[in-house]
């Protein structure tokens, strides 16, 4: 989408500019010891393009209206090079994204910025590309993704920084008071005395160029500059064409769902409200007092602080003791406001061009599967009635013509358990794998348990989830609880039976107390600071933090791998990536070349099998429909 700038002018009311002489000096200290001011005019643009482009590495940082990169605007743009830095912005602004087209290019020039991708979907919209990048905040994860990641953070971490780096909220805060303003969100960068948002802005821009220096070098130290440069950096850019996608909603349903589920909502709350006298559902403290004081239910559990907890595996251990049927109104009630307020809101209040666009964190998650926000896409519920309905409210643009689009899904099948498999080489699960037989069925008969038990087992040795945790989840599927004393025989005999898995466990975990870390399949280090801490609770924290890890991570270098495969092969057909549900890939295609696109999905997925010298058969499954309920 190309877009034309659009400006709003830097105010120039005398009663506001008065207002902040009293803070500018202040919020100056605060920011940087020089001050730098705004590159406003055309001419001094020129001059500073003429010295940036003799430079390989060129720190960039936007500062934009607000967040979301469909709607809000680019204010002005900071560059840095070793030891000067601008901001350019007002009539400068123009000619700089005139000269980021072309220089953008530019193979010989490095772009550096902390969280750059969020930047380049603004220029994208200007029409600038950036070829060539190194984003800091990916390579601080590369190289520790155990510590803090936020620019300001890091330069106190990394470059030895002592006095204060407020962020923009800081800045709001300053300004919020001789302004008027009585919400921080009121303030706007327009607010903020342009000299002083300058200082700001550049400096991130040289923190950011910093910032490069130290991590490059800890790049190869750690051997993580292949990882970063040719994995990382380009699946930065396919998240970024991901991102610009966004999926199509019908707006028609969303607000046939919105209806239905408020008047669900409605008779919940009247008839919850009838049954206890008009206790605030939504209080911790009203609806302890009733179940635990007035209904006399027995106390199920406590928080950290002693009260009793009110959350839906107590509802669901009550519903049955309550004849009155208020905690079955209630737990029904919470269920129709979650998809209200999570999904039902979001997919009405921030569809831009009938399209709902997400962000998808490389960084999110230290073992390296991707994280969602602003929306969160991998949260869209896949079972239930509830869950159906909302997903056929993501559609295939024109799905009712016939030169329309179609969804194509295509999933890992059990992609976890064959990567433990493969890892733990037990002969069992392999020849299960191998046969297309059922591991779940597998690990319940070396536990001597019934199948559901066995597949709850199988993610057990995945996630390294204890007894307790193992009967919490039995219990919430709706089965009877089982006593911890029961799964941790159940364990015991799965251990028991699982020489292999036993001896890969303890293997992985002799190493990671040596190295300090674990490696996944992909190369990529998992860090584990505390393996050897003498607090044992720690230290067998860590311990499952490295099985996990190893198993989780390695899934998720699988299916960074197939994105980067899949990527250029999209124009061929025609199709749009548009979402990662860890392992689900979500695309648009024409219907006319749906059938070959997913045949070529699922033999790239498939391929990695072979890339990896994995040692089961690894199956990908296809499907397809006009919305995203009928293709999964």
């Amino acid at each position: 989408m190309n877009m034309q700038p659009v400006l709003i002018p830097h105010t120039k009311d005398e009663d506001r500019e008065i207002k902040c002489l009293k803070v500018i000096e202040a919020t100056r200290d605060l920011i940087n010891e020089n001050s730098i001011q705004p590159t406003t005019e055309v001419m001094d643009a020129y001059n500073a393009m003429s010295i940036i482009e003799n430079y390989a590495e060129v720190a960039i940082d936007l500062e934009t209206t607000g967040l979301n990169y469909m709607l809000d605007q680019i204010h002005g743009i900071a560059l840095g090079v070793e030891g000067k830095e601008w901001y350019m912005c007002g009539k400068a602004l123009y000619p700089a994204l005139a000269w980021l087209k072309d220089s953008g290019k530019n193979p010989d020039i490095l772009w550096v910025g902390h969280n750059i991708k969020f930047d380049m979907h603004f220029l994208q919209r200007y029409g600038v590309t950036l070829n060539n990048v190194a984003d800091t905040q990916i390579a601080q994860w590369l190289v520790d993704e155990n510590s803090e990641l936020a620019l300001k953070s890091l330069a106190k971490i990394r470059l030895g920084y002592r006095h204060d780096l407020p962020d923009f909220g800081k800045l709001q805060g300053i300004i919020k008071v001789p302004m008027g303003y009585k919400k921080m969100e009121d303030v706007s960068i327009y607010d903020i005395p342009l000299d002083v948002l300058a200082d700001y802005g550049a400096r991130d821009a040289r923190l950011t160029l910093e910032l490069w220096q130290v991590l490059k070098h800890d790049l190869e130290v750690e051997g993580m500059s292949h990882n970063f440069f040719n994995i990382e950096m380009p699946f930065l850019k396919v998240l970024l064409g991901t991102e610009n996608n966004g999926l199509y909603i019908d707006q028609y349903q969303v607000n046939v769902l919105e209806r239905e589920f408020r008047g669900e909502m409605d008779r919940l709350l009247e008839e919850w409200n009838s049954l206890t006298g008009g206790v605030n559902p939504n209080s911790v403290k009203q609806l302890s007092k009733l179940l635990f004081e007035e209904m006399k239910l027995p106390v199920q559990d406590k928080t950290d602080k002693g009260t009793p907890k009110t959350d839906a595996l107590t509802l669901q251990r009550l519903v049955g003791r309550d004849p009155s049927g208020a905690i079955a109104a209630l737990m029904k009630y919470r269920k129709f406001e979650k998809l209200m307020s999570t999904y039902i809101y979001v997919m009405m209040e921030n569809v831009v061009d009938g399209r709902l666009h997400g962000s998808f964190n490389q960084t999110g998650t230290v073992t390296g599967r991707l994280s969602s926000n602003n929306p969160n896409l991998q949260n869209i519920p896949a079972r239930g009635k509830e869950g159906s309905r909302l997903r056929e409210a993501f559609v295939a643009e024109r799905y009712d013509r016939e030169d329309g689009y179609e969804f194509v899904v295509c999933d890992y099948s059990q992609i976890e358990l064959r990567m433990l498999a493969h890892c733990t080489q037990d002969d069992a699960m392999i020849k299960t794998f191998v046969d297309d037989g059922d591991p779940h069925q597998l690990t319940a008969d070396k536990a001597g348990v019934e199948r559901y038990i066995g597949k709850t087992l199988n993610f057990a040795m995945v996630y390294g989830a204890g007894p307790r945790t193992i009967a919490d989840t039995i219990e919430k599927t709706g089965k009877e609880r089982p006593k911890v004393g029961d799964v941790r025989q159940w364990l015991d005999d799965l251990m028991e039976n699982s020489p292999d898995f036993k001896k890969w466990k303890y293997s992985v975990i002799d190493d990671a107390r040596r190295d300090g870390f674990i490696k996944t399949i992909g190369g990529r280090k998992r860090r584990l600071p505390e393996i050897n801490h003498f607090d044992k609770g720690l230290r067998a924290a860590s311990e499952r933090y490295a099985v996990n890890s190893l198993i989780q991570g390695s899934c998720a270098d699988l299916i960074k791998d197939a994105m980067l495969s899949i990527h250029p092969l999209l124009n061929q057909y025609g199709a749009k990536m548009l979402a990662q549900v860890h392992d689900e890939l979500v695309f648009e295609v024409p219907k006319r070349t749906s059938s070959a696109f997913m045949d070529t999905v699922k033999e790239v997925m498939e391929s990695v099998q072979s890339k990896y010298n994995i040692s089961v058969p690894i199956k990908a499954e296809p499907g397809h429909g006009i919305s995203w309920s009928d293709a999964k």
